[in-house]
């Protein structure tokens, strides 16, 4: 009986052993990269830094590997841009516009033909762009493991990480000993380190991504990237003071003649650019003045002129998503520079649909490294952040443009459901802490209001009328009507009632004055802006630009 307890005890401690060992050892089982992921053996797939991407196999022709556009869209280029209905390849950088078609040795940067030794090729509705190409424009490390039948992507100017094991050691799909093997990591290989996670650490090796445990690394050493030289960037010498001029006809350029130039005032933006809204092709309709430019200069204002879209949703539609409208609408630009030597241009199209604003961005795009070779300066109105325009990409715009002018004002409009401030302190506020979120303080010129509405409510009606500065004030004052300052709204409101047609009537103002201004050139002076932008030039009290001088500079 003892014996047999004996051999029990001893059998029980087998089992338990092996469930201990079992739980314990590290699975030996493994699953190559095509059977664990379950793809086709026929296909070649990346891996970009530390990521696979299994969804765009790339095809190798001549010994030369071929990129399908989506997979660069994905992982390396975003904003690269496939027209299939012209049939043309974009791409944007700095400094360069490259124009490119399919099986096409030429190719055109910044309108200058190029000779490829390889050309791009489209196959079953897909564009395939040579290896040799991207590594040149995107600054790419592009290997091919042929044993693991991996293309591997690396950017040359991202610093990385790369290390050694102490002996040959398993890399598993997880961080996890249990995990399947999917391969095996040699003593005097070098593999790319990414991060640790419980005691594992991810890596690449041979085209493989997967983990390692981190105790068995050694040897790590970092990989400096490489510098990229930019062109350096035209910038404007000190604080930018701008405003619009609202020139919409030759009468308006003779009238705007007569006015004054602030002594502040240091770059002008005359409103002489609008598009031919019965073509709808694109073409400029200028009214540019030669007499006002020559007085311009004649007072140091720089010159940016601007193309407005007139608030035409059809228009914008009809010319930015056209691959041809936007180059025609860019050479305009561009032989207007050219021709009047202006020191800038001004982007004023602020009707921008949803589906219309990735196609605005790529006119912004295409335009920025042209308007640079020009030695001009690129500035783009857009509107403080808010939920209508959320789809609008300021980060990218701020990153394309020289200077992007914040419109913080039209707080309340016609379009609003009840009355209220142009522009409120918080509404300025809250428009430049959010856009610095995505764009740079050194490019942010603030857009000032120098106009004030007054608001006509009855029971049945909501309208507005826009008032300069003193004529604004001027309505209510005349009629000796009390203005009470707002502390939180920091501006003056007024109100008064009378009746008209048996109805009462009330007219409403939140007035836009010396002491509200000064609220909002603190703000541009507190976050440190590139300067401010004031639509619209002799709307203003006398005093206002003395105000702008002591605080923008």
């Amino acid at each position: 009986m003892k014996i047999k307890l004996k051999w029990l005890l001893f059998f029980l401690l087998i089992i338990i052993g092996a469930i201990v060992m079992k739980k314990n050892l590290s699975s030996f089982r493994r699953q190559n990269f095509y059977e664990h992921f379950n793809l086709s053996r026929k296909n070649i797939y990346v891996a970009i830094e530390d990521k696979y991407d299994l969804e765009n196999p790339v095809a190798i022709k001549n010994n030369q590997i071929y990129f399908p556009v989506e997979l660069i869209q994905n992982y390396i280029d975003k904003y690269i841009f496939w027209d299939s209905t012209q049939n043309q390849l974009t791409i944007t950088n700095w400094d360069e516009v490259i124009k490119i078609r399919p099986d096409n040795l030429t190719y055109y940067t910044n309108n200058e033909p190029v000779i490829m030794d390889t050309e791009i090729y489209k196959e079953n509705g897909r564009v395939y762009i040579p290896q040799d190409f991207l590594s040149e424009n995107y600054n790419l490390d592009i290997n091919y493991n042929e044993k693991n039948k991996i293309v591997t992507v690396d950017f040359k100017n991202k610093t990385y990480s790369q290390a050694k094991v102490k002996h040959k050691t398993s890399l598993r799909y997880i961080p996890n000993k249990k995990g399947y093997i999917a391969g095996k990591v040699s003593k005097r290989e070098k593999f790319y380190v990414y991060e640790e996670k419980d005691g594992f650490t991810r890596i690449r090796s041979n085209g493989l991504i997967g983990y390692i445990p981190t105790k068995k690394i050694i040897d790590t050493q970092q990989i400096a990237a490489e510098k990229i030289n930019l062109p350096p960037q035209k910038k404007f010498d000190g604080k930018i003071k701008m405003a619009w001029e609202l020139t919409t006809n030759t009468t308006a350029n003779y009238y705007a003649l007569q006015k004054k130039f602030p002594d502040t005032l240091n770059v002008i933006s005359p409103t002489w650019f609008t598009f031919d809204t019965e073509k709808l092709n694109g073409d400029i309709i200028d009214i540019v003045d030669k007499n006002y430019i020559e007085k311009a200069r004649q007072n140091n204002c720089q010159i940016w002129p601007s193309l407005t879209d007139n608030l035409d949703y059809k228009l914008t539609d009809a010319i930015f998503s056209d691959t041809i409208k936007r180059s025609h609408v860019i050479n305009q630009l561009l032989d207007y520079v050219a021709e009047y030597n202006f020191e800038g241009i001004n982007i004023d199209i602020e009707a921008i649909s949803k589906d219309t604003a990735k196609y605005f961005l790529q006119f912004l795009r295409e335009l920025a490294p042209l308007i640079r070779k020009q030695n001009a300066i690129l500035s783009v109105n857009i509107f403080v952040p808010q939920a209508w325009s959320i789809y609008h990409d300021r980060k990218m715009i701020g990153q394309t443009a020289d200077y992007v002018c914040l419109m913080a004002y039209d707080e309340h409009t016609n379009g609003s459901n009840k009355s209220g401030p142009v522009a409120s302190y918080e509404f300025v506020l809250n428009g430049i802490k959010d856009t610095l979120k995505e764009v740079s303080k050194e490019k942010i010129l603030l857009g000032i209001p120098f106009y004030v509405r007054i608001w006509r409510e009855t029971d049945s009606s909501l309208t507005l009328e826009n008032y300069s500065m003193d004529d604004g004030f001027r309505f209510f004052d005349k009629r000796n009507v009390k203005f009470e300052w707002l502390d939180f709204e920091k501006c003056y409101y007024c109100e008064f009632s009378k009746s008209e047609n048996h109805e009462t009537v009330t007219y409403k103002t939140w007035l836009e004055d010396e002491k509200s201004i000064e609220e909002k050139l603190k703000l541009a002076k507190k976050f440190d802006l590139a300067g401010i932008c004031a639509w619209r030039k002799n709307l203003e009290t006398n005093n206002i630009w003395n105000l702008i001088d002591e605080y923008i500079r």
